[in-house]
C-alpha cells in the first residue's frame, strides 16, 4: 500500500512500531520506500482512524475512537463500553418486566347494581330534555 498520503513524523515512527510489532527502522524503510504491507496500513487504519469496516463491512460508519474507546453510531450518537456491556441486563430487565406485565390481571369490572344504573340513566335523559320537559309543562298551563 502506497503511504504517500499518510504524513509521518518522527514520534509516530515509534508509535506505528509499537502497534504493529516491527521494528522502528522497518517502519523508516517503508517510509523511505513510499509503500507499507497491505495488512499494516489496515492495521493502521483501524487504530489511528477508527475505520471497523475494514474488519467487516457491516461496521461501515460506525467509528470506534482509539484515544477514549468511544464507538460512534452512524447517527451520531457516541456509546461507551459500558453501554455496550449494559445491553445484556437491559435485556434480561425487559423481559422480566414484560413477564410481570402478562402475569398481572387486569381490574376486574366493577358491579353497578341495576337500580343505580336505572337512576343514572334518568338523570341523564333528564337533563337531556329538560327543555322539552319545560315546553310541555308551559304548554299545558
Amino acid at each position: 500500500m502506497l503511504i504517500n498520503d499518510i504524513w509521518l513524523t518522527r514520534p509516530m515512527i515509534g508509535d506505528i512500531a509499537a502497534t504493529t510489532g516491527c521494528h522502528p527502522r522497518t517502519v523508516e524503510r517503508w517510509i523511505r520506500q513510499g509503500k507499507m504491507p497491505d495488512i499494516v496500513y489496515k492495521l493502521l487504519q483501524i487504530t489511528e482512524n477508527g475505520k471497523l469496516e475494514l474488519i467487516h463491512p457491516d461496521w461501515h460508519g460506525w467509528p470506534i475512537c482509539a484515544r477514549s474507546g468511544t464507538l460512534r453510531t452512524p447517527a451520531g450518537e457516541t456509546v461507551h463500553p459500558g453501554d455496550i456491556l449494559a445491553i445484556h441486563y437491559r435485556k434480561r430487565l425487559l423481559a422480566h418486566l414484560q413477564t410481570k406485565i402478562r402475569s398481572t390481571k387486569p381490574p376486574e369490572a366493577v358491579a353497578v347494581p341495576k337500580q343505580t344504573r336505572q337512576s343514572v340513566g334518568r338523570e341523564v335523559s333528564a337533563s337531556t330534555n329538560s327543555g322539552r320537559s319545560n315546553y310541555r309543562q308551559r304548554r299545558e298551563l
